[in-house]
């Protein structure tokens, strides 16, 4: 597969003019038939992820999709590994599994969703587009060819309320088995671009025996099955955090204000942390400066923190574009590991005495009710 290292220099050659709406619906048809008519593939994944940061992270791994149109969730049953790691992911259309072949232990999701395709080391590894082309939400299309391969770009509107911009994925369909090989979303945050390259390599379709991990699930009966306990403690290391004092805090404001824990003392503390590239998070930052506004004279402040460095200029304008006035923190990784910092948006609300009363993943009213009981106090 030469033509990979040379995608980017064969999109800028071809000339990628608009085209009519019915080369590209019969192109899409096409495709969307051959997905409806397999029955299973089995390929070998070469991703590579550049983030807003600047950072490239580079993952490779093996698929089994077994295609069910009866699936409601996903269309598909799958089994996937990404290389490097002793664990698998299975889904089985019932339940989906995270399994440890060297704990010799297993997990079971019995509601299963999309999130399970970051959120997991074999998810990381499945490729939706495989089993249904997504052309959804498209405002454009552009088509190009050479004898072996399309290159189909869609277009996708700016999300301008989270400073997203440039949005478009970039699909090569190999012209005899009408399927993607790779695929390539991009979108930049306040100039800084997020690009996913997936390059699908060693293509099965149908093969007898091609989906063999898919139904075997000998592990249930032969490895341990985590208790809903011990998940709900690894997936929430917070925990370890409620109703003790905030580890120690040595950190600098966006203006170069050194800041410690004593800041704590006397008032009740919210603490938000963000990062720029992150949607959920920009999309709540209004309602904690709305927070911010109603009780800063009541006792409450509010700190925003941002660990990633690389980013920093970004999250500037961001604070500044948006008219954001409550203090941003720049954390380390001391703070992001003492302060448990695992997925964001994620908020810490302090008391008077600076002891951690409440922790939270993504915003919700609650947060409202809780500070209000706390500034009663």
């Amino acid at each position: 597969m030469k033509y990979i290292p040379l995608l980017k220099v064969l999109f800028l050659l071809l000339c990628f003019s608009k085209v009519n709406s019915q080369p590209v619906q019969d192109l899409i048809t096409r495709v969307k038939k051959a997905q409806k008519e397999a029955q299973s593939i089995a390929y070998t994944l070469h991703r590579t992820d550049t983030l807003v940061t600047g950072d490239t992270r580079i993952m490779t791994g093996k698929v089994e999709m077994l295609f069910s149109r009866k699936d409601t969730l996903f269309g598909f049953h799958f089994w996937a590994q990404r290389d490097g790691f002793d664990q698998f992911t299975l889904y089985d259309g019932a339940e989906a599994y995270v399994v440890d072949t060297e704990t010799k232990s297993y997990q079971s999701i019995p509601k299963p969703s999309e999130a399970i395709f970051y959120g997991t080391t074999g998810g990381q590894m499945i490729v939706p587009d495989m089993a249904s082309l997504d052309t959804s939400n498209v405002i454009d299309f552009h088509l190009s060819q050479d004898p072996r391969f399309y290159y189909l770009t869609m277009i996708y509107n700016d999300l301008v309320a989270y400073n997203v911009t440039n949005r478009y994925k970039e699909v090569v369909i190999d012209k005899t088995l009408l399927m993607p090989i790779v695929i390539r979303k991009h979108q930049e945050t306040l100039g800084q671009v997020q690009d996913l390259t997936f390059e699908i390599k060693d293509l099965i379709i149908n093969q007898p025996g091609s989906h063999h991990h898919i139904n075997k699930l000998n592990f249930k009966h032969l490895y341990t099955s985590k208790t809903p306990s011990i998940i709900q403690n690894e997936q929430k290391p917070e925990n370890v955090l409620l109703n003790k004092p905030a580890p120690p805090l040595a950190i600098t404001t966006f203006t170069g204000k050194e800041v410690d824990t004593s800041i704590f003392a006397g008032k009740v503390t919210l603490l938000d942390f963000w990062e720029v590239w992150c949607g959920p998070c920009i999309e709540s930052m209004p309602k904690i400066q709305e927070l911010y506004n109603l009780y800063r004279d009541s006792g409450l402040q509010v700190f925003g923190i941002s660990h990633e460095i690389k980013s920093l200029s970004s999250a500037k304008r961001l604070i500044a574009q948006k008219g954001f006035t409550f203090p941003n923190l720049i954390g380390t990784e001391k703070t992001k590991s003492e302060y448990k910092v695992h997925a964001i948006p994620y908020y810490l609300i302090l008391d008077k005495k600076g002891i951690i009363r409440h922790t939270q993943e993504g915003y919700s009213p609650e947060i409202k009710d809780l500070i209000l009981k706390m500034l009663e106090e």
